[in-house]
């Protein structure tokens, strides 16, 4: 972790390739009886995940952005170590935050429940709101990509949106968040029109 220590840049960028942050959903759909979703990303390796966070806190590195993938639907989470007890308000705990656009055409969730599922992901969407008190951001069904604006002193974060099952030109900017310098967590204004620098 030697480049985090010794980078002047304003922002400290991670790729990544699997979900980072804690992402919990009922027991009924993880098929794991601690509700994570998926334990093939850092969920699966929560020691790890530990380690990382220990070490940023200990040598008071900020402002992390993890930009990350695979997950085939969109989340920014604040960065924390337990979400139970997280409020975006109050809490100081957040060691940064992640960014994870959706898949281009990959199945998202309504694909993999199939047809006639709308009632059981709004319920999914509620069940994962509240576990999640860390997430900024969720979409579970739309396709599409992100993009990031970044200056020093702030980050934005866009979610678009496109209809696969069809021809279209269609582009849609469904959210857009921003994180400040120093600040370690999104903030909780969802834009609905894109940036324009």
């Amino acid at each position: 972790m030697g480049p985090l220590l010794t980078s002047t840049a304003a922002w400290r960028i991670l790729g990544n390739q699997k979900m980072f942050a804690t992402f919990l959903v009922p027991p009924t759909v993880s098929n794991n009886p601690a509700g994570v979703f998926d334990t093939r990303s850092w969920d699966g390796f929560p020691e790890a995940r530990q380690r990382f966070y220990d070490f940023v806190e200990a040598q008071g590195i900020e402002d992390i952005l993890v930009l990350s993938g695979d997950a085939h639907f969109s989340v920014s989470s604040d960065l924390v170590e337990d979400p139970a007890t997280y409020d975006p308000e109050t809490s100081q705990a957040s060691h940064g935050v992640e960014f994870l656009p959706t898949s281009i055409s990959r199945g998202n969730f309504d694909e993999t429940l199939g047809p006639n599922n709308e009632g059981f992901i709004e319920v999914l969407r509620q069940s994962i709101a509240d576990r999640n008190p860390h997430n900024a951001y969720v979409e579970l069904i739309q396709h599409g990509y992100g993009l990031l604006d970044i200056t020093d002193e702030r980050i934005v974060a866009e979610y678009w949106y496109s209809p696969i099952l069809e021809d279209s030109e269609e582009e849609v900017m469904a959210a857009g968040l921003t994180v400040r310098r120093g600040a370690n967590r999104w903030e909780r204004e969802i834009a609905t029109e894109p940036f324009v620098p």
